[in-house]
């Protein structure tokens, strides 16, 4: 038989050759009839067709190949295979006879079979897109982070520390912002997440004003007005002297120092670990 071809059938005389059984799996090229004795005329006919191969064809989950399946070709010609993922996913491996021929992860890939002279096998297989929701923060507070699927929905979860409050957010070039001490938490959707993102957030210090009343007879001064939690001020009370006062009693919420001698005129007053705002009268 001529390449890519192979023996159908042989007929000596008209009548089917016995002795030669045709195989699909094993072309025959070439077979000897004997004719023994050759006693007369004989006509030997050889009948050949061309080797046919059957490609096959599968895909995973979450995406095709097409044309998926057995295709059966003739020898010397050409298939083309189309490998297409799913949305939010990727081509992870294309193996043709068990080798992957996929030099990187992609999202269209296509395989041809040219001048086929054997059978072939391509399997194609699809992975998800997995997304890094990152953040950087400033300050003293913590921001959830995680890796999620394309496609999922993922909430960032902002958290001040004690003493602390958000200041503000960015993300996707937008701020949000907050600034006061009762702002603690904030939460941000990402939905559907189809790319890597990062949030930047500011964490700030609460701060507290420490005012002071109206006195007669004399003055108040705090340094500084203005305290971080946690830390102290002092606040200076002067007794006008000049014109007979002295400092009787001094008051601060629930506490009070009293004092009440004619030489109290001049008084500093500690105001230590400062966690709200704060009032502080002398009399």
């Amino acid at each position: 038989a001529a390449h890519g071809y192979h023996i159908d059938s042989i007929y000596l005389d008209g009548a089917m050759n016995q002795s030669f059984t045709y195989s699909e799996t094993n072309y025959d090229t070439t077979y000897t009839v004997t004719i023994n004795p050759v006693d007369a005329d004989h006509v030997l006919d050889a009948f050949f067709s061309i080797n046919t191969y059957t490609m096959h064809a599968e895909n995973g989950a979450n995406g095709t190949i097409v044309p998926v399946g057995d295709s059966v070709l003739n020898h010397g010609e050409t298939i083309v295979y189309t490998v297409t993922p799913d949305d939010c996913y990727y081509i992870s491996e294309v193996l043709v006879d068990d080798v992957d021929v996929l030099a990187d992860d992609s999202t269209a890939f296509t395989y041809t079979f040219a001048d086929v002279q054997e059978p072939h096998t391509i399997v194609a297989n699809f992975a998800i897109y997995e997304y890094e929701m990152a953040e950087t923060h400033t300050g003293n507070g913590t921001v959830s982070t995680a890796t999620v699927n394309c496609g999922d929905t993922y909430t960032y979860t902002i958290t001040a520390d004690q003493g602390w409050h958000i200041e503000e957010y960015t993300i996707a070039g937008t701020t949000v912002h907050f600034g006061n001490n009762d702002d603690n938490t904030a939460t941000y959707v990402i939905s559907p997440a189809r790319q890597d993102t990062s949030i930047d957030v500011v964490f700030a210090i609460d701060t507290f004003d420490v005012t002071v009343c109206t006195a007669d007879g004399g003055t108040l001064v705090v340094n500084p007005a203005i305290v971080d939690y946690g830390s102290s001020c002092d606040v200076t009370i002067t007794a006008d002297s000049v014109n007979g006062y002295h400092i009787q009693t001094i008051t601060c919420g629930s506490g009070e120092v009293t004092l009440g001698q004619n030489s109290d005129v001049v008084y500093t007053y500690t105001l230590n670990s400062v966690t709200s705002d704060t009032t502080i009268c002398a009399t």
